[in-house]
C-alpha cells in the first residue's frame, strides 16, 4: 500500500454516508493527501457529491485528489480500500421485510439485520457485492475490501467464503462507537448534556463490550470503579415506558417516495412517523427468483438502487 491510499466509495451518492467520507477522508492525518473516488449511478447526485468533496479539501486545505465515476471499474484501478455503502431501496424494503414478517408472527425492530428482514437484504444485495468482490480481486488484488452493507455479519461471511481472494471484512456501528459511549454517559447520569463530555471522563468511564457486529452486549459499566450497569438499565426502561405511551404515528409521506437520503434531512419525528407509515403501508411484495452464478438456491431479480439511485447490471 502506498503511503497515502486511494480509497474508492462505491454509493457515495447518499448525503448520509457520503459527507461523513468526505469529513473523514479530508480531516484524517493518514487520507488527506491521497485520492478519494465516488462511486453513484445517480450523476445529479453523484456530481454534487464530488463538488462537495472539492469544496471542503479546499477549505480545509487537504491536498485531497477527487475522482467521480459513474462504474466501478473505472475506480478499482490502483485502489488501496473499497467501501461498500449501497442498497437497495432501504427504507421502503425495510418496511414491506417488516410488515410481511409481523403478517407470520416474527416481529423484528429492524428489518435488514438478522431474521426474515436480514435473510430478504442479503438476497437483493449480495450478488452486486460479489460482483463487485470479482472485480476487486481482477482489478486491485491487493486492496481491502469493506463491507458497510447490512446484514453486515451475512455479507462479511459470504466475503469470506465465495470470495477467499479477496482481503475483506464487514463493520457496522455498534457499542464499541464514541459517541455510544457518550450515551451510555448520559443514561448513567454522569453527565446531562453530550457537551459535558470530556478525555477525562472518559478515562475514568469504563465498557466493557463484546459481541461481532450488530450482536453487542454491554458486559459492565464503571465510573471511577463504580458500577454504574443498574443506572443505565433503569434509564433505558424509563425510555421505553414513554415510547410505549405515545400515541400511533400517521402518513405525512407516500412510502414509496421516502429513501435513506431523504430521511437523513428531515427532523427526527418526521423521519420516525415516515418510517412507522413505511413499515404499516406496505402491505406486500412480489420478486421473481432464478438461480444464483454464485451456486446458492435463488436470487432475487431487481434493478438494484444505490441509494435510492437505480444501478444497471452488467
Amino acid at each position: 500500500m502506498r503511503e497515502f491510499p486511494k480509497v474508492v466509495v462505491i454509493g457515495a451518492g447518499s448525503l448520509f454516508f457520503g459527507r461523513e467520507v468526505i469529513w473523514q477522508m479530508t480531516h484524517s492525518e493518514h487520507l488527506r493527501n491521497g485520492c478519494l473516488a465516488l462511486v453513484d449511478t445517480d450523476a445529479e447526485r453523484l456530481d454534487k457529491m464530488g463538488r462537495l468533496a472539492e469544496l471542503v479539501a479546499a477549505q480545509t486545505g487537504a491536498p485531497l485528489q477527487i475522482e467521480v465515476h459513474a462504474n466501478w471499474k473505472d475506480a478499482l484501478p490502483g485502489a488501496d480500500f473499497v467501501v461498500l455503502s449501497f442498497a437497495v431501496d432501504t427504507v421502503r424494503y425495510r418496511g414491506i421485510d417488516c410488515d410481511i414478517s409481523a403478517k407470520y408472527g416474527v416481529r423484528m425492530c429492524s428489518g435488514d439485520t438478522i431474521g426474515p428482514g436480514g435473510i430478504l437484504r442479503a438476497m437483493r444485495d449480495l450478488p452486486a457485492v460479489l460482483d463487485c468482490a470479482a472485480d476487486v480481486a481482477s482489478l486491485c488484488p491487493d486492496a481491502w475490501l469493506i463491507n458497510y452493507i447490512n446484514p453486515s455479519a451475512v455479507n462479511g461471511i459470504a466475503l469470506a467464503k465465495f470470495a477467499p481472494a479477496v482481503k475483506s471484512f464487514a463493520l457496522c456501528d455498534s457499542l464499541h462507537m464514541p459517541h455510544i459511549k457518550i450515551r451510555q454517559a448520559l443514561l448513567a447520569g454522569i453527565i446531562d448534556e453530550a457537551s459535558q463530555w470530556t478525555a477525562e471522563l472518559d478515562d475514568v468511564f469504563d465498557l466493557a463490550i463484546a459481541g461481532v457486529n450488530h450482536f453487542t452486549w454491554l458486559l459492565h459499566a464503571r465510573y471511577a470503579g463504580r458500577d454504574v450497569t443498574p443506572q443505565i438499565v433503569d434509564s433505558l426502561r424509563k425510555r421505553r415506558m414513554v415510547v410505549a405511551v405515545q400515541k400511533p404515528c400517521t402518513m405525512t409521506k407516500s412510502p414509496a417516495s421516502f429513501t435513506k437520503s431523504s430521511a437523513a434531512s428531515l427532523p427526527a419525528s418526521r423521519t420516525q412517523k415516515n418510517m412507522c407509515a413505511s413499515i404499516r403501508g406496505m402491505a406486500s411484495c412480489r420478486a421473481r427468483f432464478r438461480r444464483s452464478k454464485y451456486g446458492k438456491p435463488s436470487r432475487a431479480m431487481y434493478a438494484m438502487p444505490i441509494c435510492g439511485a437505480r444501478l444497471t447490471r452488467r
